[in-house]
């Protein structure tokens, strides 16, 4: 298993801190470079004055330290994804039950996510009741600094958020706030991507199907925005779809609109990308509630 030095190393250098930067006042810098080797320990108040200097919260390094090991929490996460992915929602719902008996928060909010994925992806997500949610909302609005870890929770927990406009602009802001402050972990790179192109492909959803259409300058502004920052090849598809199902209302030649999305849909399929068929269900959703969008505006 990877020493916790090793670990600070890591962060230490994805943030380009020197030793002297991070270590000085707190351990001497032959002793850093013996526990960034993982040839000696720390006392646990020096440890934490570290993470207060790397400015990384103890979840966020718990995360980032067991990433490649078997930690519980990630273990369970790529459960709910596997499970969210082929339509298991008998597992779902096994997942849910149990850990909604658990009284840890961790628990509570893996319950959370398990219920998201169960009524987001196998029913129509205005349907959800919310009560179910509640720990994972709470957490979200009470964690003013996301780690990873909320990061992460929010792609589908975003969908908690859909009647609560304030709410739902005040954890889009941490999103980009966390995408920011962690796109330089190389390692984790590929997964940032990936979760803030589905962050803002599940907000436009949100805003479409409430109807509310003042949400156009945020939306193009986030666009904007990550078209340059997103570099994997899958989140960068995600933004481009967003994109389409963008124009599929706001483009004054619906038949155009139309037919870039029909093409772009065509070409996914052809490269078997693994969210084909999730684009595709979401575009066959909007497009009769486009085309009554379009209607309304003659």
């Amino acid at each position: 298993m990877k020493k916790i030095g090793e670990s600070i190393r890591l962060i230490r250098k994805q943030r380009k801190l020197t030793q002297s930067m991070v270590y000085t006042g707190i351990i001497s810098r032959n002793f850093a470079s013996r526990f960034e080797n993982g040839l000696s320990g720390i006392e646990t108040s020096k440890f934490f004055e570290i993470l207060k200097r790397l400015n990384v919260s103890p979840n966020e390094f718990e995360y980032i330290h067991y990433r490649n090991n078997e930690y519980k929490f990630k273990k369970i996460l790529r459960d709910i994804d596997n499970a969210s992915s082929s339509n298991n929602f008998s597992e779902l719902k096994c997942i849910y039950e149990q850990y909604h008996l658990e009284d840890s928060l961790d628990s509570q909010m893996i319950s959370a996510l398990a219920y998201v994925k169960i009524y987001v992806h196998g029913n129509n997500p205005l349907n959800m009741q919310l009560e179910p949610t509640y720990p994972l909302k709470i957490h979200l609005l009470e964690s003013s600094e996301w780690s990873l870890i909320e990061f992460r929770e929010f792609v589908d927990g975003i969908f908690i958020f859909r009647l609560e406009n304030f709410n739902l602009d005040l954890c889009m802001n941490r999103a980009v706030k966390a995408y920011s402050k962690y796109k330089n972990l190389v390692d984790s790179k590929v997964e940032i991507d990936q979760n803030m192109g589905s962050i803002i492909l599940n907000y436009l959803q949100i805003q479409l199907t409430n109807k509310k259409y003042n949400f156009i300058n945020n939306y193009l502004k986030l666009s904007h925005t990550f078209v340059i920052e997103l570099t994997d090849f899958t989140a960068v598809l995600t933004l481009k779809f967003s994109d389409l199902l963008f124009n599929l209302y706001f483009d004054y030649d619906l038949n155009h609109a139309r037919t870039e999305c029909y093409e772009f849909l065509r070409t996914l399929q052809k490269l078997k990308f693994p969210d084909f068929r999730v684009f595709q269900a979401i575009y066959n959703y909007h497009l009769s509630l486009s085309e009554t969008y379009h209607r309304q505006r003659i």
